[in-house]
């Protein structure tokens, strides 16, 4: 009997279990900013465009943005941060960034540098949005009043967004990493690197991590302290961002790498497939998602689902009339990706049934790396 009742409370706590488990709410947008400036919502329901932002300016455009509630922060390389309300794409407001008045004052020479913003996604934080521009400031303004809260300078242009870690602002100065005070920007502290990063520094777990332009890995606490750092036998091109699982930490260029985050030593390193062409470009990384107990990643002409084990190719999938542009999103047992042919498809975890999502996405043609941005709500 005393079986029985035991059962039968086993069962009943298993189902009070399951009940109680926070279920993911069903993302139904896609949000994707592309290089020309261009941001387009779709519905993935029923692969209608929401709205769409045609920029129209032809620029060579930054694809970052940043969701914050119900809007969007989208920086553009001449100087615009807009925010958009993600819902009807309507721009709230525009600030234009201008030089600090005070500039000379610091002693740096800019001269011959244009004011430009470059791989910017406005962080937000405390009611306040901070971003950094090329005549080497960082700045946080007030999102209500977009007045600027503060400026710091540092001697060179800034090539990447700032992070948050520990409520203070992680900043990369490419050949340091510094920490600010949030509320006024005065410097906390400061870590030399061995090779510049232009990357932003990315935090995982209470620790903070760089990787340098020649795939060196830095782990670091909140005060700056080195815990480890990585190495490659062979210098890679760093361009795409780290990503993490519970054990490790996978990036790449033409060969993808897994390290232990414990201590940075490397799991395995393998050389990514490719095809030449003209472009010459067919292997090189362009994003990677970690899933569950995989990486999928993609290249210009391939769609890879690697073991994060051991780092052997899964399933794969090549593309040869066309290429695949910029990044690879997951979301509810479909990958979505944007390709040449400017149609955003999705294809299912076996990599078998693809299908167009939406059509007409426009991207630039005619630069060394296009690039796209995705994010779901």
């Amino acid at each position: 009997m005393r079986l029985l009742h035991y059962g039968r409370f086993l069962l009943l706590s298993v189902i009070l279990f399951a009940c109680t488990r926070k279920q993911e709410p069903v993302k139904t947008n896609l949000i994707i900013a592309t290089n020309n400036g261009d941001l387009y919502n779709v519905n993935l329901t029923t692969g209608k465009l929401q709205w769409q932002i045609l920029d129209q300016r032809n620029n060579d455009e930054l694809t970052y943005f940043t969701q914050h509630n119900q809007t969007i922060l989208r920086a553009y390389s001449d100087k615009r941060i807009l925010e958009i309300d993600k819902l009807n794409g309507k721009i709230n407001w525009t600030f234009i960034d201008e030089v600090s008045a005070n500039q000379a004052e610091y002693g740096y020479n800019f001269t011959g540098v244009s004011h430009l913003l470059f791989a910017q996604y406005p962080i937000v934080q405390g009611g306040s949005f901070i971003f950094g521009n090329s005549q080497g400031e960082f700045k946080s303004v007030d999102q209500k009043t977009r007045k600027i809260n503060w400026t710091h300078q540092i001697h060179q242009p800034i090539y990447c967004s700032p992070a948050m870690f520990n409520n203070k602002v992680v900043i990369n100065a490419s050949s340091s990493i510094k920490t600010l005070n949030l509320a006024n920007g005065s410097r906390i502290a400061s870590f030399d690197l061995e090779t510049p990063s232009f990357l932003a520094p990315v935090v995982n777990e209470n620790l903070l991590y760089v990787v340098d332009e020649h795939g060196g890995v830095y782990c670091l606490n909140a005060d700056l302290n080195l815990l480890w750092k990585h190495q490659p036998e062979l210098d890679m091109f760093q361009q795409t961002k780290l990503n993490f699982s519970e054990r490790d930490i996978f990036y790449g260029d033409t060969a993808m790498v897994s390290l232990k985050k414990k201590n940075g030593e490397l799991n395995w390193r393998f050389v990514l497939p490719h095809q030449i062409d003209k472009k010459g470009k067919n292997n090189l990384l362009q994003s990677m998602e970690v899933i569950d107990d995989v990486i999928v990643a993609n290249t210009p002409h391939y769609l890879l689902v690697i073991d994060q084990d051991d780092g052997k190719i899964l399933k794969q999938k090549y593309f040869g009339n066309r290429e695949t542009i910029g990044q690879l999103k997951y979301d509810n047992g479909f990958y979505y990706y944007l390709c040449s042919d400017n149609n955003l498809y999705k294809i299912d975890q076996d990599l078998k049934e693809e299908t167009v999502v939406a059509r007409n996405i426009r991207y630039q043609t005619d630069r060394a790396m296009d690039d796209t941005y995705l994010a779901f709500y």
